[in-house]
């Protein structure tokens, strides 16, 4: 059993899971907004790069050809069992907002923590 503190109350949660989002940066504010009303009990962000399939743009700088990665950021929550679906659900629909089909370009891993304190 472990307790986690999810603003003035103290309560037990059996199991916590860690959700991953690599988002596009225009989507952070949305997705921030969206989450506010979720139960999340820590959240991380960092800059990462594309990958391999995502290759960015080429420039010319001081006469050479350079190939620059497009900058995504990597979102890390914390929530219990009960509220992952609907966080997985808020990320899902702030990444679609504005997009064709309101299809979301998120990549979004959930993983089950074992020994979270």
């Amino acid at each position: 059993m472990h307790l986690v503190c999810n603003g003035p109350l103290l309560r037990k949660l059996a199991n916590m899971k860690l959700i991953i989002a690599i988002i596009r940066p225009y989507h952070l504010e949305t997705v921030q907004a969206a989450l506010e009303t979720q139960p999340v009990s820590l959240t991380s962000v960092s800059e990462v790069v594309a990958g391999a399939r995502d290759p960015g743009y080429t420039l010319i700088y001081q006469g050479r050809e350079m190939t620059v990665r497009k900058p995504k950021y990597r979102l890390e929550l914390i929530v219990d069992d009960f509220h992952a679906d609907d966080a997985v659900e808020a990320i899902r629909k702030a990444t679609a907002a504005g997009c064709p089909d309101h299809v979301s370009d998120a990549k979004i891993m959930v993983l089950h923590l074992e020994d979270a304190e």
